[in-house]
């Protein structure tokens, strides 16, 4: 089924891609806009096709954790690298600052990347151009628990909307889930992730300033 439905899709790309290689500069302006629009569109399809087979594997118990140590660095770096050119067409500042001697945690780490990638991406749909989206870090006192906070200056969420944000199935136009088809349903999929891994997502927002989502997750502090 998913080979049915990502074929077309590879199509769609590939030939936008070649016409952009090979013929931009005999093409308008209106037609290079057309072009840009094609792109964008199949590869947001794509996303959201990603997102429901992976949310079904998530609800039927098909998706299976590869666990392994993975280092804190190394998973904020790689995951600021994959939106890098999203925060580029916008001027937006990307940042993560990791808190020195924090020791790797075990998770799947292409999942959590995944879950931040996807709060990553939405944090920079949302915020304008010039603005700044970052990465914060923090253990907890007891050393249970590690959070990660997703953090921008965009548009905000209502707060009627918040409670919205990751319940399936809710449909509403509120400003930040009606922008793209795939929002609510990719949230829906990162908290599934997070709770794999026996943590939990939490979001808090102004209107006008920026939103923050925080993921915590199970880690340990290396002893001493």
């Amino acid at each position: 089924m998913s080979q049915k439905l990502k074929t077309p899709l590879n199509s769609m790309l590939a030939i936008a891609k070649t016409l952009q290689n090979e013929v931009c500069d005999l093409l308008s302006e209106q037609q290079r806009q057309s072009l840009n629009h094609l792109e964008d569109s199949a590869r947001n399809l794509w996303e959201l096709i990603n997102d429901i087979l992976d949310l079904a594997d998530i609800e039927s118990n098909k998706m299976e954790l590869q666990v392994a140590s993975t280092s804190i660095q190394e998973l904020c770096d790689s995951s600021l690298s994959f939106v890098k050119h999203l925060a580029l067409e916008k001027n937006i500042q990307l940042s993560v600052q990791v808190p020195e001697e924090l020791t790797p945690f075990q998770v799947d780490e292409e999942r959590i990347r995944q879950a931040f990638i996807n709060l990553l991406s939405n944090a920079i749909k949302y915020t304008p151009e010039g603005g700044k989206v970052w990465i914060e870090i923090q253990p907890n006192s007891t050393n249970q628990h590690i959070f990660f906070s997703i953090v921008d200056t965009g548009i905000g969420i209502p707060s009627d909307d918040l409670f919205k944000l990751f319940q399936p199935l809710v449909p509403d136009d509120s400003s930040y889930t009606r922008r793209s088809a795939n929002t609510g349903l990719g949230l829906l999929m990162v908290q599934r992730i997070v709770e794999l891994h026996g943590g939990s997502v939490h979001a808090e927002s102004q209107l006008g300033k920026g939103s923050r989502f925080t993921v915590k997750l199970p880690w340990r502090k290396r002893a001493e």
